[in-house]
């Protein structure tokens, strides 16, 4: 888990499984902290649930209709995830996905850099 704070007091936590955002905790107006992220107390909640809550998503954001498209008229079959639709990347999105993170500072920022290769040729997206 990474965690990074600013002078403010805001804190955002992530993790490399899913480059999920797990907590993000900002000051209201008395300066009190809150964590405003949907999410799950511990890792197990991530792997364990059909859920997006703060991860990067996938290849795509949103739904496929009817899971398959055509581009440059071949059309492609996706795999079903969402009712007869592919939702975030289908059934390995990248929110499932092992992260590699490099936190990194510098005079006026401090971050993280998530980075994972994907394989082009998906079983799971033949061709049609």
């Amino acid at each position: 888990m990474y965690t990074f704070t600013n002078a403010h007091g805001l804190e955002v936590r992530a993790i490399t499984y899913g480059g999920i955002i797990v907590s993000l905790k900002v000051p209201d107006k008395t300066g009190h902290l809150d964590d405003v992220a949907l999410g799950y107390d511990s890792l197990a909640g991530y792997i364990e649930n059909p859920t997006y809550f703060g991860a990067i998503i996938g290849r795509y954001g949103n739904r496929i209709a009817g899971a398959k498209f055509t581009l440059d008229g071949k059309t492609y079959s996706l795999a079903a995830n969402n009712g007869p639709n592919s939702l975030h990347g289908g059934l390995h999105g990248f929110n499932k996905a092992l992260w590699t993170a490099e936190s990194f500072q510098n005079a006026n920022s401090t971050g993280l850099i998530f980075t994972y290769t994907s394989k082009t040729a998906r079983k799971d997206i033949p061709a049609t």
